[in-house]
């Protein structure tokens, strides 16, 4: 049987797709992750889920609740349906409502504004990077 996916009751405080989470805060790499996402006339897009960040430290399967709001219908997620890692009431729930003023719309949207501040992160995003290497879980780069 799969793996059953968790889904938090809201975005993560360090969600790179919620506009509340400090710009800067994650690597480079992570943020270039979130436009992959975003309908892509030319091919499908990743294949894999896009996890919470937090789950090192909750130690629990979860997956990106920013992430499954703003690309309900990615190829990521019709596979994860498919497998049985999500189940449809968890997509319609991240879903709703929509268009949501808390989040990014788009993968590109979000990238744009967490690298923004990558080479001078904000003194929120130093104290959430702070918190996070003190938890022991995370290796940023």
């Amino acid at each position: 049987m799969a793996e059953q996916l968790h889904l938090a009751p809201r975005p993560c405080n360090t969600c790179p797709y919620a506009r509340s989470t400090p710009t800067g805060l994650w690597h480079p790499d992570e943020y270039a992750k979130l436009p992959e996402y975003d309908h892509r006339p030319e091919g499908p897009g990743p294949f894999g889920v896009f996890h919470c960040h937090q789950e090192n430290i909750t130690e629990t399967p979860t997956v990106c609740r920013g992430w499954l709001a703003v690309h309900p219908d990615c190829t990521a997620v019709r596979l994860a349906l498919g497998m049985g890692h999500l189940t449809s009431e968890q997509r319609n729930a991240a879903a709703e409502p929509w268009p949501n003023p808390d989040l990014y719309e788009t993968g590109a949207e979000a990238c744009a504004a967490g690298m923004a501040a990558v080479e001078e992160p904000s003194e929120d995003a130093k104290v959430a990077i702070g918190k996070l290497l003190a938890r022991g879980k995370f290796s940023l780069r």
